[in-house]
């Protein structure tokens, strides 16, 4: 877990920042961008210890300051490199990559020029070779410019470039100053990758180059006319300098179908927020997800925040969205797209409304029906899915590209997390959240605790680095444990006892509470409807045998766990069970006649 993070940035709020910065306001126009992004920063976990430094950064800066930090992340830059020459007397002699005498043979040797003149010093031994970043300021006013200088570069590489697209450079010279929110979310999403490997040096950093472009949004005729792409003082200037202002005008039009509100749901919702889809009086974007946040969700889906846990994620998400975009027209729905809502909710008129619909789902049936009205309704369909890091996402236009089904992709053996938790459908979901907590309690959370103890030592070592201010991996959720920890068979009863009031009562109660059975969503229907089951509290009943062995196999798992003696006396669960007098230790006999 991130401990401390600080922003740095010494420039001010201005209104074409709202088009890609989400955490900006139009009331923070004017104000420092690092400062008016953290708070908002901040919520996002309320673990972490946040600042922000409104000093700028130029080549007198004193740069002492970042050794307090692991890991630091610039602004990407194109550079020019130049070298030096470090020989073990220190001396060292700036050679110029420009120089026609220096010479790069490989990626990894350089041949340099005669050095044997008094201008330098003898050479003795050894030496390292050291690369230095300078950068190059490039200033282009118009096309023309640009062209030109496009061709006095290709004459001084070595493999030219025989046929220069004149038109992508002239629209490059109007749109280069522009930011696309879209292009942001990839690129960054590399670089927040990238700084995970980093930091952690389990993963293989990327060695490859990237090329990423969107030269396909603008055609020839939007190249031809260059008074589209002029900024007009407004939250979407920069959009509108890369997709210009006919393109911005049929984003405001879009009708868009958002289907699930869960991590692909969020950051495609801020996107759309960011582009202006969806405008009042002109579009609209409709999202529906018929989950609850939960607190496993705040992890990746940073539309919601603590005080938001069971709540809908969509009439939440459209809440969060709105405060990015006021001016947007969102309407957000609580029903499961599938055959049962399809009369009455998601029919044939529905789809042909929309322009584009959006899977953001989480298994691939859902996908493959919502795939299926797509087909039938002629509608352009964007499915996207992920995997742990892994990630995909296909566009899908009627009579241009294959289906969703065209493909089959394997079997979905996984049940998504919030179903089993909130809304289980059928047997299987209950079993699949039976070996979750099964695993969780009695496998994962021990050997976290001995690893932990493993790798740490004593425990007055682990205090002590804890209070010299070193961050130990685990030690919270260790900590918690070791609270927890049982040291006699009755104690591990009676934590049994309240497992069972905690799984089997007090959670269908409060989600009882929250969702009461005659809750009605906007449209007038029941909340609790199929596929969706109103949870029953159970009451304890010493004499029911299921509840009578849950607590006798959870004590007896958890008395296995904390190394504590248990009777070899069998358990029964009939009328013939009697507790031997002599047991001093326990067993599950004790059991009878406790509440």
């Amino acid at each position: 877990m991130l401990k401390n993070l600080t922003i740095q940035d010494c420039k001010l709020v201005e209104i074409q920042d709202l088009g890609t910065q989400f955490f900006l306001r139009e009331e923070d126009v004017g104000k420092n961008r690092a400062e008016a992004s953290s708070s908002r920063l901040a919520e996002l976990n309320p673990y972490m210890s946040l600042s922000a430094l409104k000093t700028g950064l130029d080549c007198d800066s004193d740069l002492l300051y970042l050794a307090r930090y692991q890991v630091v992340f610039v602004f990407l830059v194109c550079d020019i490199d130049r070298g030096t020459i470090e020989s073990p007397d220190s001396c060292e002699q700036l050679l110029q990559t420009t120089d026609p005498s220096n010479k790069m043979l490989s990626p990894y040797t350089f041949e340099i020029c005669d050095t044997t003149g008094e201008e330098f010093a003898p050479y003795k031994h050894g030496g390292i070779a050291r690369q230095v970043k300078v950068s190059q300021n490039l200033c282009v006013e118009d096309s023309s410019n640009l062209l030109s200088l496009a061709k006095g570069l290709n004459t001084e590489l070595t493999n030219k470039v025989t046929t220069k697209d004149e038109d992508l450079l002239n629209v490059l010279s109007y749109t280069n100053t522009g930011c696309l929110s879209p292009l942001c979310a990839a690129l960054w999403g590399f670089v927040a990758q990238e700084g995970i490997k980093a930091v952690t040096g389990k993963f293989t950093p990327l060695k490859q180059w990237l090329y990423l472009d969107c030269r396909d949004v603008i055609n020839k005729e939007e190249a031809a006319t260059p008074d589209m792409f002029i900024p007009r003082h407004d939250r979407y200037d920069a959009q509108r300098i890369c997709l210009g202002q006919r393109k911005c005008e049929e984003l405001a039009k879009l009708r868009l179908f958002v289907v699930g509100c869960g991590a692909i749901g969020c950051e495609m919702l801020k996107n759309y927020a960011l582009l202006g889809i969806g405008q009042k009086d002109r579009g609209c974007i409709t999202i529906t997800d018929n989950d609850l946040i939960e607190k496993s969700n705040l992890n990746r889906q940073f539309l919601f925040r603590p005080s938001d846990i069971q709540k809908p994620k969509s009439t939440t998400a459209a809440v969060a969205v709105l405060q990015i975009n006021l001016e947007l027209n969102i309407e957000a729905q609580q029903q499961k797209v599938c055959p049962q809502t399809e009369d009455r909710f998601y029919n044939d008129a529905f789809f042909e409304n929309q322009d584009v619909v959006v899977n953001a789902l989480d298994n691939i049936e859902a996908r493959r029906y919502v795939d299926s009205r797509c087909v039938t309704n002629q509608r352009a369909l964007l499915e996207s899915g992920t995997l742990g890091t892994k990630g995909h996402v296909q566009v899908i236009i009627p009579h241009l590209t294959e289906s969703y089904s065209s493909q089959s992709d394997p079997s979905d053996e996984s049940v998504p997390y919030c179903t089993l938790k909130s809304f289980p459908a059928n047997i299987e979901h209950c079993i699949q959240w039976a070996r979750d907590k099964f695993e969780s309690s009695f496998a994962v959370k021990p050997d976290l605790f001995n690893k932990f103890w493993k790798q740490n030592g004593q425990v007055t070592e682990v205090i002590q680095k804890l209070k010299n201010g070193q961050s130990l991996d685990g030690a919270v959720q260790v900590s918690k444990m070791a609270a927890n920890r049982r040291a006699t068979w009755c104690l591990c009863v009676q934590l049994a006892r309240l497992k069972f009031q905690k799984y089997f009562n007090h959670k269908a109660k409060h989600l009882l509470h929250v969702f009461p059975l005659d809750t009605k969503m906007q449209d007038g229907s029941l909340f609790w409807q199929s596929p969706k089951r109103p949870p029953i509290p159970q009451e304890f009943n010493i004499q029911n045998p299921v509840h009578f062995q849950f607590v006798v196999s959870t004590a007896r798992l958890y008395a296995g766990v904390f190394n504590i003696p248990v009777s070899s006396e069998r358990i029964l669960t009939d009328e013939s069970v009697s507790k031997p007098m002599d047991d001093t230790t326990g067993s599950g006999d004790d059991l009878k006649g406790r509440r």
